[in-house]
Parts: structure tokens; C-alpha cells; sequence
């Protein structure tokens, strides 16, 4: 390609999992550094999609996963009150 990143879907998907990963930016760190439109929105696209909706994913599951805890919890302090 002309910025010289990548030439098709698979080398591009070698390049995103090894390079994006070992970068300290990730990927941003290999995307050229103009200030566009598109690049706002790609930048704002992934903020929205990686940190509200994945760690909020994460966080229900750990709010979730104790809820379960102090339920079970409970039932075995009504089980020992009953005896």
C-alpha cells in the first residue's frame, strides 16, 4: 500500500495483532498522525467501543458474579437460622 503498512487483509491482521499490541499506543502509534475528520470519529469509534461498552461488559459481569456470592451467601445464613 502507500503508507507502506500493510498490503492485504491478512497482512494487515498480522500487523494490527503484532506491532498494535507491542506499540505503546497500540495501533494509533501506526496510523499516520493527521488530525482528519475520519480520524476523529475512528479514534472517538473506538474509545466508545473498547472502554464504555467492553469494560462496562466486564464490570456487570463482576457485579453480577458477587450479587450470585452474597445470594448463596444467604441462603445458607436462612438454612443455619432455620436449624
Amino acid at each position: 500500500s502507500e503508507d507502506g503498512i500493510c498490503d492485504t487483509l491478512a497482512h494487515c491482521f498480522a500487523v494490527g495483532l503484532f506491532s498494535g499490541l507491542r506499540a505503546g499506543g497500540g495501533l494509533g502509534d501506526l496510523l499516520p498522525h493527521r488530525t482528519t475528520g475520519w480520524r476523529l470519529m475512528f479514534d472517538f469509534a473506538f474509545y466508545l467501543l473498547a472502554v464504555l461498552v467492553i469494560l462496562n461488559i466486564v464490570y456487570g459481569i463482576i457485579i453480577d458474579t458477587f450479587a450470585q456470592l452474597r445470594e448463596e451467601h444467604n441462603a445458607v445464613e436462612q438454612d443455619n437460622r432455620s436449624f
